[in-house]
């Protein structure tokens, strides 16, 4: 009689350590449905996602651009987990009256599901960009990039590129025009890290803009001369001219020179609105240098215009020998002229 009592007393002790288990199961499901973290699972999770993102959204080529008025804004695609029907008594064992509670862990539901935790110092290192509307239809960019000190960064807006150099704490400022009204700013940092950033441009609509951008030292300028101004005259606007309060527009660049094979551009833009109305005869041109003589050259120009459309042309040239350093390549056709009536 007592040995059977024995045996009643560990199988009812059996039962309750596994409805303790099975209690310890549905309790970890619901708070994991509920949104319940433990030890950061959840924030851990957002950022190994937003890395893997990045990883794959920045392995860029050297120059792709889209014509058109596409949406610049980037779409996000809504993911969800998997759901499988679990069994929580599956994999509840005995051996010699003890449950192996290892095996109940293991198999937990969210056990295939969630991604191994990011060390904090690993987040604190991610980059991040801040995109800051400026008037002049102007973005103000802030990138921190605390663990890239001395690091080359590639902008991408609307397939304008310009390369710039992060300082000794991992940052970079910079102020660059827009060229859409929903402003969208890409940071590649050339080994898998990125950042994306979005502003609104609320005055974007006032501007007529135009750009030459080209990679490396190739001797390339963008000219606009404004109302008839000839070569080196007031109203003939460019990099190498200094700003007078004549011309009705500026010459905006784009990109450190100093930095081997870097994105360059330079951008010209005038308001819509003025006083009178006249004409901007625009030119792309190509000082022949020591740097580019007798080879291909590749550059490409692109115009944003108020109504909202965005237009890209490529070039390629073929740069004379070099027994002519010095002369010049004037390229007319790649940008149309402005229009600018009095408002």
């Amino acid at each position: 009689m007592t040995k059977a009592l024995t045996k009643e007393t560990k199988q009812t002790q059996r039962y309750q350590m596994a409805a303790v288990s099975l209690a310890m199961v549905f309790a970890i499901g619901f708070f994991m449905q509920n949104g319940t973290t433990v030890q950061g699972v959840s924030s851990a999770t957002v950022q190994n996602a937003q890395q893997t993102a990045r990883s794959d959204a920045f392995a860029l080529t050297d120059i792709t651009l889209t014509v058109g008025a596409a949406d610049p804004t980037p779409a996000i695609a809504e993911t969800s987990a998997p759901s499988k029907p679990v069994n929580p008594t599956k994999n509840i064992a005995e051996t010699s009256g003890a449950l192996q509670l290892d095996q109940l862990v293991s198999t937990a539901p969210f056990e295939d599901l969630a991604p191994p935790l990011l060390e904090v110092e690993d987040r604190a290192c991610d980059p991040a960009i801040t995109l800051t509307a400026q008037t002049g239809a102007m973005v103000l960019i802030s990138l921190d990039a605390p663990c890239l000190p001395g690091q080359r960064v590639t902008l991408h807006h609307n397939g304008l590129m310009f390369t710039h150099l992060t300082d000794a704490n991992g940052q970079l400022v910079v102020t660059a025009p827009a060229l859409s009204d929903s402003a969208v700013f890409i940071a590649d940092l050339g080994n898998g890290d990125g950042a994306v950033g979005h502003v609104m441009v609320p005055d974007m609509g006032q501007y007529e803009r135009a750009a030459a951008q080209w990679r490396g030292d190739l001797g390339i300028s963008l000219h606009a001369h404004e109302f008839g101004a000839g070569h080196g005259e007031e109203g003939h606007v460019w990099s190498g001219a200094l700003s007078t309060t004549e011309a009705e527009g500026q010459m905006i660049l784009l990109g450190d020179r100093d930095l081997t094979e870097s994105y360059r551009a330079e951008v010209y833009t005038v308001p819509v609105t003025r006083a009178e109305s006249g004409n901007v005869q625009l030119s792309v041109e190509a000082e022949v240098t020591a740097a580019n003589c007798n080879r291909d050259i590749q550059a490409e120009a692109i115009q944003w215009h108020p109504s909202g459309q965005l237009e890209v042309r490529e070039l390629s040239l073929a740069v004379p020998g070099c027994d002519t350093v010095g002369d010049f390549l004037l390229l007319k056709n790649l940008l149309q002229d402005l229009k600018l009536a009095a408002r």
